[in-house]
């Protein structure tokens, strides 16, 4: 029988009351520590509804001012952070605005709105490549067509704008011989050789090159030559795509479109429905050949299969081993219909050439025929998308994309693509005058 003394109840007893003490201080401190917790976000949620306020009626001083605050007390708040960086961006500082949208970008990825003012924060400044970035990532989230198609036009134009860009600075350091040694995964498609010299090919040829860079781009440890810095390239040097495939311009191409390698190629016509494809891959430090020639042949129709079976064997040339997933990519099919590809085709080249109209309508053919052709539907975007006013521009960014499918937001969308341009209005309106200090560091 176990007896239990009066002196050890009593010594229990206090130590329960000191346990319960104790156990109360700690739950009055954590309830001190969540009501002040709350307090900290109720005063940043104020904070931003005086920002956003601010921010909408166009007070962008006094919107930074708040909006600075409201971030500053939940630093992990993806939403405070990017009407901070929009308000940033409404008073023209651009750096710092595309630094707090960025922070925005990672903590919640893929927001539309985030998305779309980080790349014209970064076009203003003058940084296309990383505009493009952004704008492409929008395209690639399922939000509303009119923006995203607006986005394929600038997409388009800054593209040109940054290969021109490169290609000038790239000249300029041949020149002075301090072009830089580009990174050794870098790799140029040229045009193929039109080797038996049918006229009617010259197009087709073009848009062979297009979809195999498109496949070797698919190959994550590569990195391909955008096919607008060739055009730029070819403009440049007055060559015509014959002229590659001498001994000095191909590799001279290579090294001035930045490529450690470059794949050259030829056609040649095999009686009058088949032909045979020949492509190697050149050093362009070196000019010599860096593997074996591969070839394959076939029917003129089945062109896009035999496109395929080169793009595999120049991968396998280059001794790189494809995932699972980079073989599926690549081995699909941009159109199941060779004849959608002919009119493609066609497109790029009157594209290049200038001649908008018959490319808009040569895209169009191709997508009549393959409703489901996704490279020619872009095309057909970057061309026949009138780009609207600046100031339509950004009253299409005040839509929200994650809701613009519902039908009174798709009305709204038309209202503003159907207003008429307002020419007194400024890429961003004038920001207030007079002097606002901020204190603290932004969010990082």
């Amino acid at each position: 029988m176990m007896v239990i003394s009066g002196d050890w109840l009593a010594m229990t007893s206090s130590r329960a009351k000191q346990l319960m003490r104790f156990t109360g201080r700690r739950r009055a401190l954590a309830a001190v520590l969540m009501f002040s917790a709350i307090l900290l976000l109720g005063c940043g949620d104020a904070h931003f509804r005086k920002g956003r306020s601010a921010l909408q009626r166009g007070d962008y001083a006094y919107a930074v001012e708040e909006l600075f605050q409201a971030a500053q007390k939940d630093t992990r708040n993806a939403v405070h952070l990017r009407e901070l960086g929009i308000a940033l961006f409404y008073m023209r500082d651009f750096e710092r605005a595309a630094a707090v949208l960025q922070r925005a970008n990672r903590l919640n990825p893929g927001d539309g709105r985030t998305l779309f003012f980080l790349g014209y924060c970064q076009e203003q400044q003058g940084n296309y490549a990383e505009a493009i970035a952004a704008y492409g990532e929008y395209r690639r989230r399922p939000f509303f067509d009119a923006m995203s198609k607006q986005l394929q036009s600038r997409i388009s134009r800054l593209s040109l704008k940054l290969a021109e860009l490169e290609i000038e600075k790239a000249l300029h350091d041949e020149r002075t011989r301090s072009l830089a040694k580009p990174p050794s995964n870098t790799v140029a498609v040229l045009y193929f050789r039109n080797v038996s010299e049918r006229a009617e090919w010259n197009a087709l040829l073009k848009g062979l090159a297009a979809i195999l860079t498109t496949d070797l781009g698919k190959v994550k440890s590569l990195r391909l030559v955008e096919r607008t810095k060739m055009e730029v390239l070819l403009n440049e040097i007055s060559a015509s795509t014959s002229q590659l495939y001498d001994s000095f311009t191909a590799p001279r191409a290579g090294r001035v479109l930045g490529a450690d390698r470059v794949v050259i190629g030829g056609a040649t016509a095999l009686g009058t429905s088949s032909l045979q494809l020949d492509a190697g891959i050149i050093q362009s430090s070196t000019s010599e050949l860096v593997a074996k020639t591969v070839r394959t042949s076939g029917r003129l129709s089945d062109i896009l299969q035999l496109e395929k079976q080169l793009a595999f064997a120049l991968i396998q040339q280059l001794g790189i081993r494809l995932s699972v997933t980079e073989r599926e990519e690549i081995q699909k099919l941009p159109t199941e219909s060779t004849l959608a590809f002919v009119a493609f085709c066609r497109g790029l080249d009157f594209a290049d050439s200038l001649k908008i109209p018959q490319a808009q309508s040569a895209f169009t053919e191709a997508l009549r025929i393959d409703p489901n052709f996704q490279e020619a539907q872009q095309e057909l975007d970057a061309i026949a998308t009138p780009l609207i006013s600046q100031a339509q521009l950004l009253q299409l960014a005040e839509i929200d994309p994650q809701e613009a499918r519902n039908q009174q937001l798709l009305q709204a969308t038309m209202n503003v693509l159907q207003s008429p341009p307002s020419l007194a209005a400024p890429l961003i309106p004038p920001a207030s005058t007079g002097t606002i200090v901020v204190t603290g560091k932004i969010p990082n």
